[in-house]
C-alpha cells in the first residue's frame, strides 16, 4: 500500500525533526548555563520587573510554585480526561508517556547532582538580580539546578496530552509555561533550567512511544482491569504524587535522613 507507506514515512520524518529540535533546545540551554548574561539575566530581569509591583501576581506565583495540588492537578486531570473512553492503544500510550515523564523528572534530578552547572538564583547573590521577598532560600536544596525536574515532569505530561488530544494538550502546555514562569520569578530556577527541563521531558516522553514499552503497558493495563480493587487505589496514590512531584514524600525522606545524620536543629 504505497499511500500508507508514504503517510508512515511522513510521520517518521516529523518525529525525527521534532526530536532533533528538542535535542538542540536541551544542549542549547546547557550551553547558556555557562553564559548567563546572554539569556538568563535578561529573562529574569524581565519577569521580575513585571511582577515586582503587582501583589496579585506575586501571590499567584508563590501559590503556583508551592502547591502541587494547584500546579500539577491540571496535567493529571487532563490525562484522566484523555483516558476516559480511549482505545486500548491510546491508554497504553498515555500510561507509557506518564511513566516516561516521571522518569525524565527523576533523571533531571540525577543530572543536577552529576553535572556542574550553577546554583539556584536565590542562593547565588552574585547573579545580580534582586531575589523576590516571597522566596525562601532554605526551602530548596543547595546543588546545581540544571535541568529543572518540575519542567521535565509538567512539559512531559503536556506532551502526553498533546499526543492524545492536541487542543487540550496545548492548554496543558501553556499551563506548564505559567507554572514554570512562577518558579523563574521566585528564583527557584533560571530560564535555561526550565527550557532544558522542558525539552528533556518532552524528548523522553516521545522517545518512549516504542513497541516494547507499549507492550509492557498493555500487559499492565490488562492486569489492572483484572485486579481493579488493587489497581484503582494504587493509581490514585501515584497520580497524587505525580501532581506534586512527590514533594511531601521527599520532605519526609529528607527529614529522616537528616535525623539519622544528626543534622536536625
Amino acid at each position: 500500500m504505497p499511500e500508507a507507506d508514504a503517510a508512515l514515512g511522513e510521520q517518521s520524518k516529523i518525529v525525527n525533526i521534532r526530536s532533533l529540535l528538542l535535542v538542540a533546545v536541551f544542549f542549547g540551554s546547557m550551553a547558556l548555563v555557562y553564559h548567563p548574561w546572554l539569556f538568563d539575566y535578561r529573562v529574569e530581569t524581565f519577569v521580575t520587573g513585571i511582577a515586582r509591583g503587582n501583589l496579585v501576581l506575586r501571590s499567584l506565583a508563590y501559590d503556583l510554585a508551592s502547591y502541587g495540588s494547584v500546579s500539577g492537578l491540571v496535567s493529571i486531570t487532563a490525562i484522566w480526561y484523555c483516558w476516559t473512553g480511549s482505545t486500548f492503544d491510546r491508554k497504553s500510550r498515555l500510561l507509557v508517556g506518564s511513566i516516561a515523564a516521571f522518569l525524565a523528572s527523576v533523571l533531571s534530578w540525577v543530572i543536577q547532582h552529576l553535572m556542574i552547572s550553577h546554583r539556584r538564583w536565590l542562593q547565588d547573590p552574585a547573579f545580580g538580580v534582586p531575589v523576590p521577598t516571597a522566596s525562601d532560600p532554605q526551602i530548596l536544596p543547595v546543588w546545581n539546578s540544571f535541568p529543572s525536574d518540575h519542567a521535565a515532569l509538567f512539559f512531559g505530561l503536556a506532551a502526553v496530552v498533546i499526543s492524545a488530544r492536541s487542543r487540550l494538550g496545548l492548554f496543558v502546555f501553556m499551563w506548564a509555561v505559567i507554572v514554570n514562569l512562577s518558579r523563574i520569578y521566585l528564583a527557584y530556577h533560571y530560564p535555561s533550567d526550565i527550557a532544558g527541563g522542558a525539552a528533556w521531558g518532552m524528548l523522553v516522553v516521545w522517545a518512549s512511544q516504542s513497541r516494547r514499552p507499549l507492550s509492557w503497558a498493555r500487559a499492565l493495563i490488562g492486569w489492572g482491569e483484572r485486579h481493579a480493587r488493587l489497581a484503582v487505589p494504587a493509581v490514585f496514590v501515584i497520580a497524587y504524587q505525580l501532581a506534586n512531584l512527590c514533594d511531601e514524600a521527599r520532605h519526609i525522606v529528607n527529614g529522616l535522613m537528616q535525623a539519622i545524620a544528626g543534622k536536625l536543629p
